[in-house]
């Protein structure tokens, strides 16, 4: 009976020890787990910023298209009746 508690405690010595070095090699991996989550968090999140920033200068470089190209039809139509009343002007100073 002795023999057998003294089998059963280096048993139960063994497998306390072996449990422990378990949850120490877990713990150490989760903390590789870990620390891998947050450098690949941090690497989404400054993706998604620059993503956000390229998406909103091509919201802007749109926007100066259409404002430019408004602007280019108003002195385009101001320079039409501009040259329109210089020819008429040329021809009636010719014609004299």
């Amino acid at each position: 009976m002795n023999e057998n508690n003294n089998a059963n405690q280096k048993i139960k010595k063994s497998l306390d020890l072996a449990t422990k070095s378990l949850l120490k090699t877990l713990k150490n991996v989760s903390e590789d787990t870990k620390e891998k989550y947050e450098d690949s968090e941090k690497y989404l999140q400054a993706k998604q910023k620059a993503e956000s920033h390229r998406e909103e200068l091509e919201k802007q470089e749109i926007e100066d298209r259409k404002s430019n190209r408004e602007l280019r039809e108003k002195y385009a139509r101001k320079m039409f009746w501009y040259m329109c009343i210089w020819s008429v002007f040329v021809f009636l100073i010719l014609t004299q």
